[in-house]
């Protein structure tokens, strides 16, 4: 009995550390094949040596670089009125009245519309000859609902006169090409955090890849002061700068301050310096 017991037990104790041993074999066989296979579609995924891969952490480069480039006709002054055509929601409503004074202010020529969801666009065309040479809505969403009679006449307006669209509201899509990128207060008041401030895209160019049309979009209003300028250079540049401002700018001084103005105010000749510098 006592050699029957003893024989059992050294069975037994082969048979655990057999097991163990081929446990742990087992497992490295599959960290092998797992490793394997992981490097043969990592392979797969790497562009060829002769192609350069984008740099995805690149912020300057965006999805719609990497989409082949579609033929815009050139814009043709000839063959449109220097003239905007502004939607707005109503007669009174507060980004369509700071629309329309940015336009009195650059004298820029403008006809304003009530924004049709459904009914008559106003006439697009005279004889051969476009009546407008740039569309803004104050709402874009408006000429998104356009019903489809409407959106095809308005489309077909924009792609034969080469004519492009400005438009407000807040989106994202693949298509888009940041402008202008922003930044919040909020990021900078917390500098010991010592993280990077996220850029936040605020004004969108649709490069026209999918109908021929190129828009500039804004994501909001024009209560960021820098949204203003980049809404006369979207003018510009959608309308071939028929309708852009010049670059001079002039500075009032009123020479008054020079000898009228509070002590600590007046005007010194290294002050006279600095203007004559602009």
């Amino acid at each position: 009995m006592h050699l029957c017991g003893r024989a059992r037990r050294a069975f037994r104790q082969p048979t655990l550390q057999m097991s163990l041993l081929l446990l742990f074999a087992f497992c490295m066989v599959s960290v092998f094949i797992s490793a394997y296979f992981l490097c043969g579609v990592k392979r797969e995924l790497e562009p060829a040596g002769d192609v350069p891969a984008p740099d995805c952490d690149d912020p300057k480069v965006t999805p719609s670089r990497l989409l082949p480039l579609k033929t815009l006709k050139q814009v043709d002054s000839s063959r449109t009125d220097p003239v905007v055509l502004v939607f707005v929601e109503s007669l009174y409503s507060q980004l369509g009245q700071e629309i329309v004074a940015i336009l009195e202010s650059s004298r820029f020529k403008y006809q304003t519309e009530i924004a049709p969801g459904k009914g008559d666009m106003p006439t697009l065309t005279d004889t051969d000859r476009g009546r407008f040479a740039l569309i803004i809505y104050e709402n874009i969403l408006k000429y998104v609902n356009l019903d489809a009679w409407n959106r095809e006449l308005l489309d077909k307006y924009c792609v034969e006169y080469g004519v492009g669209i400005i438009g407000f509201f807040k989106s994202n899509h693949s298509t888009y090409e940041p402008v202008l990128l922003a930044k919040t207060k909020s990021a900078e008041s917390i500098p010991q955090l010592g993280v990077s401030a996220a850029l936040h895209t605020s004004v969108v160019q649709d490069l026209g890849l999918h109908d021929g049309i190129q828009r500039v979009l804004f994501g909001n209003n024009l209560n960021f002061w820098l949204h203003k300028l980049v809404f006369v250079d979207a003018v510009s540049f959608l309308t071939g700068k028929r309708l852009s401002l010049s670059l001079d700018r002039y500075i009032l001084v009123d020479v008054d301050d020079i000898f009228v103005g509070k002590e600590g105010t007046r005007m010194k000749v290294e002050d006279v310096k600095i203007v004559q510098m602009f």
